[in-house]
Protein backbone atom coordinates (compact mmCIF):
# COMPACT_ATOMS: atom_id res chain seq x y z
CA UNK A 1 0.00 0.00 0.00
CA UNK A 2 1.30 3.16 -0.99
CA UNK A 3 2.09 6.00 1.36
CA UNK A 4 -1.04 8.48 0.58
CA UNK A 5 -3.07 5.37 0.61
CA UNK A 6 -2.08 4.72 4.16
CA UNK A 7 -2.93 8.36 5.51
CA UNK A 8 -6.57 8.67 3.29
CA UNK A 9 -6.86 5.23 5.57
CA UNK A 10 -5.66 6.56 8.78
CA UNK A 11 -8.25 9.72 8.03
CA UNK A 12 -10.91 7.15 7.63
CA UNK A 13 -10.21 5.51 10.98
CA UNK A 14 -10.08 8.98 12.32
CA UNK A 15 -13.15 9.49 10.66
CA UNK A 16 -15.11 6.64 11.90
CA UNK A 17 -13.59 7.04 15.45
CA UNK A 18 -15.61 10.33 15.51
CA UNK A 19 -18.60 9.23 14.21
CA UNK A 20 -18.85 6.66 16.41
CA UNK A 21 -18.33 8.98 20.05
CA UNK A 22 -20.29 11.49 18.35
CA UNK A 23 -23.11 8.97 18.05
CA UNK A 24 -22.63 7.92 21.91
CA UNK A 25 -22.29 11.77 22.86
CA UNK A 26 -25.46 11.93 21.19
CA UNK A 27 -27.35 8.73 22.68
CA UNK A 28 -26.60 9.92 25.96
CA UNK A 29 -27.55 13.82 25.82
CA UNK A 30 -31.32 11.77 23.97
CA UNK A 31 -31.06 9.83 27.19
CA UNK A 32 -31.67 6.98 24.91
CA UNK A 33 -28.34 5.26 25.22
CA UNK A 34 -29.08 2.40 27.85
CA UNK A 35 -32.59 1.49 27.03
CA UNK A 36 -32.09 1.77 22.96
CA UNK A 37 -30.61 -1.51 21.10
CA UNK A 38 -30.29 0.51 17.66
CA UNK A 39 -28.39 3.45 19.71
CA UNK A 40 -26.15 0.92 20.67
CA UNK A 41 -25.77 -0.97 17.97
CA UNK A 42 -24.64 2.33 15.80
CA UNK A 43 -22.06 2.48 18.17
CA UNK A 44 -20.57 -0.74 18.04
CA UNK A 45 -20.81 -0.63 14.87
CA UNK A 46 -18.81 2.34 14.24
CA UNK A 47 -16.40 1.21 17.04
CA UNK A 48 -15.33 -1.83 15.53
CA UNK A 49 -15.18 -0.46 11.83
CA UNK A 50 -12.57 1.82 13.20
CA UNK A 51 -11.05 -1.08 15.44
CA UNK A 52 -10.43 -2.83 12.00
CA UNK A 53 -9.10 0.03 10.25
CA UNK A 54 -6.26 0.46 12.88
CA UNK A 55 -5.11 -2.57 12.60
CA UNK A 56 -4.85 -2.80 8.80
CA UNK A 57 -3.48 0.79 8.94
CA UNK A 58 -0.70 0.05 11.66
CA UNK A 59 0.24 -3.51 9.88
CA UNK A 60 0.54 -1.62 6.68
CA UNK A 61 3.03 0.45 8.05
CA UNK A 62 5.39 -2.18 9.16
CA UNK A 63 4.89 -4.44 6.15
CA UNK A 64 3.09 -4.56 2.52
CA UNK A 65 0.14 -6.68 3.02
CA UNK A 66 -0.41 -9.47 0.55
CA UNK A 67 -4.54 -9.45 0.90
CA UNK A 68 -4.56 -5.34 0.36
CA UNK A 69 -2.36 -6.32 -2.68
CA UNK A 70 -5.29 -8.60 -3.68
CA UNK A 71 -7.80 -6.01 -3.23
CA UNK A 72 -6.17 -3.83 -5.15
CA UNK A 73 -5.76 -5.64 -8.54
CA UNK A 74 -9.43 -6.58 -7.96
CA UNK A 75 -10.47 -2.86 -7.42
CA UNK A 76 -8.59 -2.35 -10.64
CA UNK A 77 -10.21 -4.60 -12.37
CA UNK A 78 -13.51 -2.78 -11.55
CA UNK A 79 -12.59 0.62 -11.63
CA UNK A 80 -16.12 1.74 -13.26
CA UNK A 81 -17.33 0.11 -9.81
CA UNK A 82 -15.25 3.09 -8.26
CA UNK A 83 -16.86 5.54 -10.14
CA UNK A 84 -20.42 4.68 -9.52
CA UNK A 85 -19.73 4.08 -5.92
CA UNK A 86 -18.08 7.90 -6.00
CA UNK A 87 -21.23 9.17 -8.20
CA UNK A 88 -24.04 7.69 -6.02
CA UNK A 89 -23.21 7.90 -2.18
CA UNK A 90 -23.86 11.53 -1.95
CA UNK A 91 -27.28 10.74 -3.32
CA UNK A 92 -27.50 7.30 -0.66
CA UNK A 93 -26.25 9.88 2.03
CA UNK A 94 -28.91 12.46 1.23
CA UNK A 95 -32.00 9.28 1.16
CA UNK A 96 -30.07 8.35 4.72
CA UNK A 97 -30.02 12.42 6.01
CA UNK A 98 -34.17 12.31 4.95
CA UNK A 99 -34.93 8.96 6.75
CA UNK A 100 -37.68 9.29 8.98
CA UNK A 101 -35.94 6.64 11.51
CA UNK A 102 -31.89 6.42 10.68
CA UNK A 103 -31.85 9.82 9.57
CA UNK A 104 -32.21 11.18 13.08
CA UNK A 105 -28.63 9.55 13.96
CA UNK A 106 -26.68 12.03 11.32
CA UNK A 107 -29.35 15.13 12.55
CA UNK A 108 -26.29 17.49 12.72
CA UNK A 109 -23.21 18.66 10.23
CA UNK A 110 -20.42 16.73 12.07
CA UNK A 111 -21.63 12.97 11.44
CA UNK A 112 -23.01 13.84 7.99
CA UNK A 113 -19.46 15.86 7.11
CA UNK A 114 -17.54 12.01 8.77
CA UNK A 115 -19.93 10.10 6.67
CA UNK A 116 -19.29 12.36 3.53
CA UNK A 117 -15.47 11.99 4.15
CA UNK A 118 -15.32 8.35 4.66
CA UNK A 119 -17.71 7.59 1.50
CA UNK A 120 -14.93 10.40 -0.46
CA UNK A 121 -12.04 8.48 1.06
CA UNK A 122 -13.15 4.89 -0.16
CA UNK A 123 -13.69 6.37 -3.31
CA UNK A 124 -10.27 7.40 -4.19
CA UNK A 125 -8.60 4.81 -3.24
CA UNK A 126 -10.99 2.69 -5.33
CA UNK A 127 -10.52 4.76 -8.64
CA UNK A 128 -6.84 5.34 -7.81
CA UNK A 129 -6.22 1.55 -7.88
CA UNK A 130 -7.89 1.96 -11.67
CA UNK A 131 -6.24 5.47 -12.76
CA UNK A 132 -3.17 4.80 -10.84
CA UNK A 133 -1.17 7.90 -12.78
CA UNK A 134 -3.95 10.42 -11.28
CA UNK A 135 -2.28 11.72 -8.01
CA UNK A 136 -4.16 10.72 -5.26
CA UNK A 137 -3.91 14.41 -3.58
CA UNK A 138 -5.62 15.35 -6.63
CA UNK A 139 -8.55 12.55 -7.35
CA UNK A 140 -9.45 13.60 -3.42
CA UNK A 141 -10.32 17.03 -3.88
CA UNK A 142 -12.17 15.98 -7.25
CA UNK A 143 -14.38 13.68 -5.34
CA UNK A 144 -14.85 15.44 -2.53
CA UNK A 145 -15.56 18.73 -4.56
CA UNK A 146 -18.20 16.42 -6.72
CA UNK A 147 -19.81 14.30 -3.86
CA UNK A 148 -20.49 17.86 -1.67
CA UNK A 149 -21.97 19.92 -4.58
CA UNK A 150 -24.25 17.27 -5.45
CA UNK A 151 -25.61 16.34 -1.63
CA UNK A 152 -26.42 20.04 -1.72
CA UNK A 153 -27.78 20.13 -5.39
CA UNK A 154 -29.87 16.78 -3.91
CA UNK A 155 -31.57 19.12 -1.20
CA UNK A 156 -33.40 21.10 -4.37
CA UNK A 157 -34.72 17.55 -5.97
CA UNK A 158 -37.69 16.64 -3.40
CA UNK A 159 -41.11 18.98 -4.63
CA UNK A 160 -43.31 19.28 -1.45
CA UNK A 161 -47.58 18.92 -2.14
CA UNK A 162 -47.83 21.09 1.12
CA UNK A 163 -50.67 23.70 0.17
CA UNK A 164 -49.59 26.49 2.35
CA UNK A 165 -46.40 28.50 1.84
CA UNK A 166 -42.86 26.73 2.90
CA UNK A 167 -41.41 29.89 3.60
CA UNK A 168 -40.98 33.68 3.02
CA UNK A 169 -43.09 35.21 0.51
CA UNK A 170 -43.08 31.84 -1.03
CA UNK A 171 -47.06 32.39 -2.37
CA UNK A 172 -46.19 36.26 -3.39
CA UNK A 173 -44.15 34.85 -5.51
CA UNK A 174 -45.95 32.63 -7.86
CA UNK A 175 -48.38 35.56 -7.33
CA UNK A 176 -46.49 37.87 -9.22
CA UNK A 177 -45.06 35.08 -11.60
CA UNK A 178 -48.95 34.59 -12.44
CA UNK A 179 -49.59 38.11 -13.68
CA UNK A 180 -48.18 37.76 -16.89
CA UNK A 181 -50.82 35.25 -17.76
CA UNK A 182 -53.73 37.20 -15.65
CA UNK A 183 -56.01 37.55 -18.52
CA UNK A 184 -56.24 33.83 -18.60
CA UNK A 185 -56.32 33.21 -14.88
CA UNK A 186 -58.10 35.29 -13.54
CA UNK A 187 -60.69 37.40 -16.36
CA UNK A 188 -59.32 40.95 -16.21
CA UNK A 189 -55.55 42.14 -17.31
CA UNK A 190 -53.32 43.20 -14.14
CA UNK A 191 -50.61 44.85 -13.94
CA UNK A 192 -47.02 42.60 -14.52
CA UNK A 193 -44.32 42.78 -11.33
CA UNK A 194 -42.80 45.90 -11.07
CA UNK A 195 -39.60 44.33 -8.54
CA UNK A 196 -37.81 41.98 -10.22
CA UNK A 197 -39.80 40.94 -13.46
CA UNK A 198 -37.30 38.78 -14.62
CA UNK A 199 -37.26 36.09 -11.78
CA UNK A 200 -41.01 36.23 -12.13
CA UNK A 201 -41.05 35.92 -15.89
CA UNK A 202 -39.06 32.66 -15.39
CA UNK A 203 -41.30 31.43 -12.50
CA UNK A 204 -44.38 31.93 -14.80
CA UNK A 205 -43.17 28.92 -17.68
CA UNK A 206 -45.34 26.26 -15.31
CA UNK A 207 -48.12 28.72 -15.89
CA UNK A 208 -48.49 27.53 -19.82
CA UNK A 209 -49.86 24.38 -18.52
CA UNK A 210 -51.81 24.76 -15.59
CA UNK A 211 -49.72 22.94 -13.85
CA UNK A 212 -49.94 21.88 -9.92
CA UNK A 213 -48.14 23.57 -7.21
CA UNK A 214 -45.82 20.60 -6.55
CA UNK A 215 -45.11 21.83 -10.60
CA UNK A 216 -44.34 25.14 -9.73
CA UNK A 217 -41.54 24.09 -7.01
CA UNK A 218 -40.18 21.21 -9.05
CA UNK A 219 -39.59 23.83 -11.66
CA UNK A 220 -38.04 26.37 -9.00
CA UNK A 221 -35.88 23.87 -8.09
CA UNK A 222 -34.79 22.95 -11.61
CA UNK A 223 -34.01 26.94 -12.33
CA UNK A 224 -31.74 26.97 -8.94
CA UNK A 225 -30.12 23.59 -10.06
CA UNK A 226 -29.38 24.66 -13.56
CA UNK A 227 -28.04 27.96 -12.98
CA UNK A 228 -25.46 26.81 -10.92
CA UNK A 229 -24.44 24.24 -13.21
CA UNK A 230 -24.40 26.48 -15.90
CA UNK A 231 -22.64 29.34 -13.96
CA UNK A 232 -20.22 26.84 -13.14
CA UNK A 233 -19.56 25.57 -16.79
CA UNK A 234 -19.10 28.55 -18.07
CA UNK A 235 -16.65 29.67 -16.00
CA UNK A 236 -14.59 26.24 -16.17
CA UNK A 237 -14.21 26.35 -19.88
CA UNK A 238 -13.48 30.37 -19.62
CA UNK A 239 -10.37 29.03 -18.05
CA UNK A 240 -9.63 26.86 -20.35
CA UNK A 241 -7.60 24.13 -18.07
CA UNK A 242 -5.47 21.69 -19.20
CA UNK A 243 -6.39 18.87 -17.31
CA UNK A 244 -9.84 16.78 -17.47
CA UNK A 245 -9.42 16.09 -14.12
CA UNK A 246 -8.37 19.74 -13.04
CA UNK A 247 -11.68 21.14 -14.68
CA UNK A 248 -13.61 18.12 -13.01
CA UNK A 249 -12.06 19.79 -9.88
CA UNK A 250 -12.61 23.50 -10.34
CA UNK A 251 -16.61 22.51 -12.02
CA UNK A 252 -17.54 21.04 -8.58
CA UNK A 253 -16.08 23.33 -6.27
CA UNK A 254 -17.19 26.47 -8.23
CA UNK A 255 -20.83 24.85 -8.29
CA UNK A 256 -20.49 24.03 -4.62
CA UNK A 257 -19.28 27.64 -4.17
CA UNK A 258 -22.08 29.29 -5.57
CA UNK A 259 -24.42 26.94 -3.81
CA UNK A 260 -23.59 28.57 -0.67
CA UNK A 261 -25.26 31.28 -1.13
CA UNK A 262 -27.36 30.32 -3.36
CA UNK A 263 -27.32 32.95 -6.39
CA UNK A 264 -30.63 33.82 -8.00
CA UNK A 265 -31.24 32.46 -11.02
CA UNK A 266 -32.46 35.17 -12.83
CA UNK A 267 -29.00 37.10 -11.82
CA UNK A 268 -27.05 34.31 -12.98
CA UNK A 269 -28.44 34.71 -16.76
CA UNK A 270 -26.34 37.55 -16.93
CA UNK A 271 -23.52 36.12 -15.53
CA UNK A 272 -23.85 32.61 -17.94
CA UNK A 273 -24.24 35.10 -21.00
CA UNK A 274 -21.12 36.67 -20.67
CA UNK A 275 -18.78 34.74 -19.33
CA UNK A 276 -19.82 32.36 -22.06
CA UNK A 277 -20.45 34.21 -24.99
CA UNK A 278 -17.74 37.56 -24.37
CA UNK A 279 -14.51 37.19 -26.99
CA UNK A 280 -12.78 39.83 -25.87
CA UNK A 281 -10.70 40.05 -29.33
CA UNK A 282 -13.91 39.71 -31.23
CA UNK A 283 -15.99 43.00 -30.65
CA UNK A 284 -18.79 43.11 -32.33
CA UNK A 285 -19.75 40.04 -30.59
CA UNK A 286 -18.41 40.91 -26.70
CA UNK A 287 -21.10 44.04 -27.31
CA UNK A 288 -23.69 41.97 -28.70
CA UNK A 289 -23.39 40.04 -25.47
CA UNK A 290 -23.07 42.86 -23.34
CA UNK A 291 -26.38 44.61 -24.61
CA UNK A 292 -28.10 41.42 -24.85
CA UNK A 293 -26.88 41.07 -20.91
CA UNK A 294 -27.72 44.41 -19.95
CA UNK A 295 -31.35 44.23 -21.40
CA UNK A 296 -32.12 41.02 -19.18
CA UNK A 297 -30.41 43.43 -16.06
CA UNK A 298 -32.75 45.87 -17.18
CA UNK A 299 -35.53 44.07 -15.98
CA UNK A 300 -34.15 41.98 -13.14
CA UNK A 301 -32.56 44.35 -10.36
CA UNK A 302 -31.03 48.13 -10.62
CA UNK A 303 -27.99 46.92 -8.76
CA UNK A 304 -27.74 44.87 -11.96
CA UNK A 305 -27.63 47.34 -14.52
CA UNK A 306 -23.45 47.70 -15.10
CA UNK A 307 -22.89 44.31 -14.22
CA UNK A 308 -22.49 42.90 -17.64
CA UNK A 309 -19.83 45.49 -19.27
CA UNK A 310 -18.38 45.13 -15.96
CA UNK A 311 -17.91 41.31 -16.42
CA UNK A 312 -17.07 41.76 -19.70
CA UNK A 313 -14.28 44.40 -18.85
CA UNK A 314 -12.93 42.05 -16.31
CA UNK A 315 -12.43 39.25 -18.98
CA UNK A 316 -10.64 42.09 -21.26
CA UNK A 317 -8.49 43.27 -18.72
CA UNK A 318 -7.48 39.66 -17.65
CA UNK A 319 -7.05 38.82 -20.94
CA UNK A 320 -6.05 41.68 -22.82
CA UNK A 321 -2.54 43.12 -22.18
CA UNK A 322 -2.13 46.73 -22.33
CA UNK A 323 1.60 46.63 -23.67
CA UNK A 324 2.59 49.67 -25.53
CA UNK A 325 -0.89 50.72 -25.80
CA UNK A 326 -2.01 54.34 -24.37
CA UNK A 327 -3.73 53.74 -21.64
CA UNK A 328 -6.70 55.91 -22.46
CA UNK A 329 -6.85 53.54 -25.93
CA UNK A 330 -6.79 50.83 -23.97
CA UNK A 331 -9.51 51.37 -21.68
CA UNK A 332 -11.92 52.97 -24.12
CA UNK A 333 -13.55 49.62 -25.50
CA UNK A 334 -14.67 48.62 -21.79
CA UNK A 335 -15.79 52.13 -21.22
CA UNK A 336 -17.86 51.70 -24.26
CA UNK A 337 -19.41 48.86 -23.04
CA UNK A 338 -19.98 50.28 -20.20
CA UNK A 339 -21.95 53.26 -21.10
CA UNK A 340 -23.71 51.41 -23.93
CA UNK A 341 -24.87 48.11 -21.47
CA UNK A 342 -26.17 50.70 -18.85
CA UNK A 343 -28.14 52.39 -21.71
CA UNK A 344 -29.39 49.41 -23.09
CA UNK A 345 -30.62 48.53 -19.46
CA UNK A 346 -32.84 52.06 -18.63
CA UNK A 347 -33.65 51.71 -22.21
CA UNK A 348 -35.33 47.76 -21.42
CA UNK A 349 -36.50 49.14 -17.99
CA UNK A 350 -38.44 52.01 -19.36
CA UNK A 351 -40.19 49.70 -22.41
CA UNK A 352 -40.80 46.79 -19.50
CA UNK A 353 -42.68 49.90 -17.06
CA UNK A 354 -44.67 51.34 -20.09
CA UNK A 355 -45.99 47.70 -20.99
CA UNK A 356 -46.59 46.73 -17.27
CA UNK A 357 -49.64 48.71 -16.52
CA UNK A 358 -47.49 50.32 -13.50
CA UNK A 359 -47.19 53.75 -12.59
CA UNK A 360 -43.93 54.70 -14.07
CA UNK A 361 -42.76 55.91 -10.15
CA UNK A 362 -42.42 52.02 -8.97
CA UNK A 363 -39.44 51.55 -10.67
CA UNK A 364 -37.90 53.98 -8.95
CA UNK A 365 -38.44 53.24 -5.36
CA UNK A 366 -34.98 52.10 -4.69
CA UNK A 367 -33.65 55.48 -4.88
CA UNK A 368 -36.79 57.26 -2.86
CA UNK A 369 -37.48 54.74 0.18
CA UNK A 370 -37.38 56.33 3.59
CA UNK A 371 -35.44 53.62 4.55
CA UNK A 372 -32.39 54.30 2.54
Amino acid sequence: MTKPSRLILFFWAVASAFLSLHLWQQARALDVWATSRRWQSAVALGAFVTAVLLVVWYRALRANLPRLDVLRSVARRTRWGGALWAGVYPFALFLLARHPVYGTYFADIPSRLALLWMGAALGVVWLQAGWPRQSLGGMLAGVLAYQAAAYALAWYLPASTYPLSLGWSETSRYYYASLFFSPRLYGFRAPWPALHPSRYLLQSVPFLFHAPLWAHRTWQNFLWILSSLLSGWAVTRRLRLDSRWTRWTFFWGAVLFLLQAPVYYHLAVMVILVVWGVDVRRPKRTLAVVLAASLWAGISRVNWFPVPAMLAALLYLLEIPQDETPWWRYLAQPALWGVLGVSAALLSQAVYAALSGNPPQDFGTSFTSDLL
